[in-house]
């Protein structure tokens, strides 16, 4: 096999002449943006592991020239937050984003945030991949979507047990509260996400991510939801609207919850403060008004 070098991406020419497949990745910059065609030839693949295990990666680009994509051609970039997918017809491998749960955005062709972040969701929350091979925002795929959706919030403790039945007996009290709490804020996050991007959910699955967001708030169960909230990165303010939007904010606990804010997220808790405040305001306004 012939081996093509152009900077830090290595190519084999495939069985059709002018059609090259990238076969590996060395490069150290967290943006990689794959070429459409080197030395005349037009980049159709990425092969199996091409960019398997990077340390570095954060972002990626691929051309709408690429048609074939391999197994675990990404899986283990554990920093790769952002990728973007060819529009149209894209054939693709097995756990090709195994162990990249840093992954927030998975865009298809010009498609919109809200289902880069569904479809990242659908991979790393979901373990969903076979939703990549449908066509993002369809009917279908939404219904698919929330079908997983419901089965991942409907997953018992049990089925955590059960994975943990090879832990040191020493252990096992341990690892299986980590991993329930985990599970959790899993699913908390799951009910975000779904609540906050793309097409509204229907009214019967609605219901179901109020619910669980409503009974992991602040002061109720191992408060899940509200970890998620807290931690939720760039959607930290989205995540507390819809939380005071469902009342899973309310008096009994909002003191709780701005106490738990501490000095590294004075921004939350003053943005949080704000916003309770506000209808406080208009109620208040509304009141006077009727005097």
């Amino acid at each position: 096999m012939i081996v093509l070098q152009n900077g830090s991406f290595s190519y084999r020419e495939t069985e059709e002449n002018g059609r090259l497949c990238l076969i590996s990745y060395d490069g150290t910059e967290p943006f990689a943006e794959v070429p459409s065609e080197f030395l005349g030839g037009c980049v159709r693949g990425v092969a199996k592991k091409a960019f398997w295990g990077n340390k570095t990666l954060v972002s990626i680009f691929l051309p709408d020239t690429i048609e074939e994509i391999g197994d675990w051609a990404f899986a283990d970039c554990r920093m790769l937050e952002r990728i973007r997918l060819p529009e149209g017809e894209l054939c693709i491998g097995n756990q090709m984003f195994r162990g990249c749960g840093r992954l927030q955005k998975i865009t298809i062709g010009n498609g919109s945030e809200a289902l880069a972040r569904l479809s990242a969701m659908a991979v790393v929350e979901l373990e969903a991949e076979y939703l990549l091979r449908q066509q993002a925002g369809s009917g279908i795929w939404y219904q698919n979507l929330d079908a997983r959706i419901i089965e991942a919030l409907r997953e018992s403790e049990e089925t955590v047990q059960n994975r943990l039945v090879y832990c040191a007996e020493e252990d096992m009290l341990q690892k299986q509260e980590e991993a329930l709490c985990l599970q959790k804020k899993r699913k908390a996050r799951i009910a975000f996400l779904r609540l906050l991007y793309g097409k509204a959910p229907l009214q019967e699955e609605k219901d179901l991510l109020t619910q669980y967001l409503l009974s992991e708030t602040k002061g109720c169960g191992t408060e899940a939801a509200w970890k998620v909230a807290k931690e939720g990165g760039g959607e930290q303010f989205q995540c507390v609207d819809k939380l005071l939007e469902i009342g899973a904010l309310h008096k009994g606990n909002i003191g709780a919850a701005l106490a738990d804010l501490g000095k590294e997220q004075i921004e939350l808790k003053a943005y949080l403060l704000r916003q309770w405040k506000a209808p406080q305001r208009q109620e208040t306004l509304w009141e006077m008004l009727k005097l």
